[in-house]
């Protein structure tokens, strides 16, 4: 269990490995860890079955199988199985992390039953957040020895903290001693948000429980009403005030009231996008583990986005082009991956450890602000494991079912009785134990791929640039999106190399096989988020500058890559049709050249799936003013573009917009 809070020592240098260097060695850490307390807590129920049995059937541990198990059975209806078992690489939300937090949750339960096991659990939790928070702070930022590049995260582990401190020390004045310890782990982690809503509940709390207790209302009735409310209420107030106050950048923003909710407008324009486009269909089953991105890719381009210069607003929102993986809200992201069922048991969790709350005030507030953090913030594989554990030693024992040997008649001890109660709970441990070494083991093998792969980037230059080598990464979904960053990667590095004056083979050949591999993907999946990067680092390619000597091995692979420009921007506008915002570079670029007639195809294809479109007029438009039969015709359409408000999209001098205006005899511009 102690292993569990410790997981983010996979972090450090000796045993990095992958694209997200801080998530997936932790991942693989906690599966190995969490595979050994479900070990441990089989072995204990086949010894004391009439003890530890009891504790594995709890709600708790078991709304986290349940969890695990709709993820598995939605899984063969998604286009990437694999994802749903090991989700996300830098989240992990998949079946694996639900049973591994299920095996924390049970083993808790286990060990609570004894002083040392919670002390040792105590003991390990305040090791941790310590740990975490002074690495932080002793360290450089982004310093490779700091298993928390991000002290934010941190508010998770001291929230945590906090309901393990107080059922575990049971003393008087206890509760005193949780929020002191929890305040000080929110502090390190410098977390305004989950400050704000940790001093707001607590003082909230406090104040009210005199009158409710009053009328009658227990604490666990009122942590109940809290927990089913504070999702819904912080997910409205996060939308309210991020859509009327926000800003999209606070270093762009003067207004300083705009200033205060700038991360509020994120949030409000995140939830839009999650939830954009949902029907009654897809919020039964959800998308899978990478729904956001889908989301992102599909309906990033909300209205209040603008893509170019603004007073008081950003050039762009960082998340637009693949920023985001995660919704930045537990309960919305569980709707979108794994629809109304993966949202009940997610929610579940909490609502059951509500309804067996011990009776005190330090949990009940640490687990008022969980539920509405979660709702501002996401967690990562470093502060998975506490929620659990914390979930496990605030709940009471009453109800479960545990008794002592002594307390039972000898008749109750038969071995068939024994082996009744002893062998589903041996058997379901030795289950999930088996599954999270499997994943652990699949985490570890296509991490080391990518690892491989960024480690060999140029790879074999001859059969990447002449087009037969393409990168693949193993476990579709997972392998996926370590495709897309080493894509990144290899753009990034031909484009300093083009600016330094650096070594072009292979830059190139990294360039050409890791996007002819992302193609393949994106072909097989049909999927949106993968489309979107294979056009956008298309872009980053045909606007760097190449030299004019460049020799034909070089120039071949690189034009290959452009030459497919325009059918990747169409099959992603296929299927978002509102990302018109991918098309604009190839647009912008082909105009005045031999690739003009396909820029007026990509064009109208715009208009047919989205009849005025802005930037589908204007370009359409641009093209006709070149022939003198279509001129009119083509400056009608620059002057409804500019009505219909491309400005958002496309930064148009007032200059150029006058003209033309003038050249369509429309009246200037208000």
């Amino acid at each position: 269990m102690a292993s569990a809070l410790w997981s983010g020592l996979g972090a450090l240098p000796p045993f990095q490995f992958g694209a997200h260097l801080q998530a997936e060695p932790t991942t693989v850490a906690l599966f190995l860890a969490c595979a050994l307390v479900a070990a441990g807590v089989g072995l204990a129920a086949w010894a004391r079955p009439f003890r530890v049995a009891p504790a594995v059937l709890h709600p708790l541990p078991l709304l986290y199988m349940a969890n695990a198990g709709i993820i598995a059975l939605l899984s063969p209806v998604r286009d990437a199985p694999g994802l749903a078992w090991l989700g996300h690489p830098a989240l992990g939300e998949g079946v694996a992390m639900q049973l591994a937090l299920g095996a924390l949750a049970a083993g808790t339960l286990v060990l609570r039953t004894g002083r040392a096991g919670r002390l040792t659990l105590l003991l390990a939790a305040v090791l941790a957040v310590a740990g975490l928070g002074t690495a932080y702070q002793a360290l450089p930022k982004y310093h490779a020895w700091s298993p928390l590049w991000t002290p934010d995260f941190l508010a998770f582990p001291a929230i945590a903290l906090a309901a393990i401190v107080a059922a575990t020390l049971r003393l008087r004045g206890s509760w005193a001693a949780a929020l002191a310890i929890a305040g000080t782990g929110l502090a390190l982690s410098d977390n305004r948000t989950a400050i704000a809503m940790a001093a707001a509940l607590a003082a909230g709390i406090a104040l009210s429980r005199p009158l409710l207790r009053r009328f009658g209302m227990s604490l666990r009735l009122q942590a109940l009403g809290l927990v089913l409310a504070l999702p819904i209420a912080t997910t409205a107030a996060l939308v309210w005030t991020g859509a009327r106050l926000g800003g999209e950048n606070a270093d762009a923003v003067t207004d300083p009231l705009a200033k205060a909710f700038s991360s509020n407008w994120d949030r409000a324009l995140s939830t839009r996008i999650a939830l954009a486009g949902s029907s009654g269909g897809t919020l039964l089953t959800g998308h899978g583990s990478d729904a956001f991105l889908r989301q992102l890719a599909v309906h990033g381009l909300q209205p209040e986005i603008r893509r170019v210069e603004d007073p008081g607003r950003a050039v762009n929102w960082t998340a637009l082009n693949w920023g985001h993986y995660h919704g930045h809200n537990k309960f919305i992201e569980a709707l979108i991956a794994n629809g109304v069922a993966g949202l009940a048991a997610t929610w579940g969790v909490l609502l059951v450890a509500a309804a067996r709350l011990r009776p005190s005030a330090a949990q009940l507030i640490a687990l008022a602000t969980y539920a509405a953090l979660a709702c501002a913030w996401f967690e990562i594989p470093l502060t998975q494991p506490f929620i659990p554990i914390a979930l496990g030693l605030a709940v009471s024992g009453r109800g479960m079912g545990i008794v002592r040997k002594g307390a039972v008649r000898s008749r109750q001890w038969t071995a068939a009785a024994a082996a009744r109660k002893r062998l589903p709970a041996a058997a379901a441990a030795a289950l999930v134990a088996g599954l999270l070494l499997a994943s652990a083991a699949s985490v570890l093998a296509v991490g080391r791929q990518a690892t491989a792969a960024l480690a060999r980037l140029p790879f074999d230059r001859d059969s990447a640039l002449d087009g037969s080598r393409c990168l693949t990464i193993g476990a579709a979904g997972a392998g996926d999106i370590h495709l897309v960053m080493l894509a990144q990667e290899a753009v990034g590095r031909l484009g300093k190399a083009l600016k330094d004056g650096g070594d072009l083979p292979p830059a190139v050949a990294a360039a050409a096989a890791t996007l002819c591999g992302l193609d393949r993907r994106a072909d097989a999946r049909d999927a949106p988020q993968l489309r979107l990067p294979a056009a956008l680092l298309r872009a980053d390619i045909a606007y760097m500058e190449l030299p004019e000597n460049l020799p034909d091995a070089l120039a071949a692979p690189i034009a290959r890559l452009l030459a497919a420009w325009p059918d990747r921007i169409d099959a992603l506008l296929r299927l978002a049709p509102d990302r018109v915002d991918a098309a604009i570079p190839y647009l912008a670029r082909a105009l005045g050249t031999p690739a003009e007639p396909r820029a007026e195809q990509l064009a109208e294809s715009i208009l047919l799936r989205r009849p005025g479109d802005p930037v589908g007029l204007w370009f359409s438009g641009a093209v006709r003013i070149g022939d003198p039969a279509r001129a009119s015709e083509g400056y009608a359409r620059m002057v409804r573009a500019l009505d219909s408000g491309l400005t958002r999209h496309l930064p148009i001098s007032p200059e150029l917009a006058a003209e033309v205006r003038a050249a369509a005899g429309a009246p200037p511009a208000r």
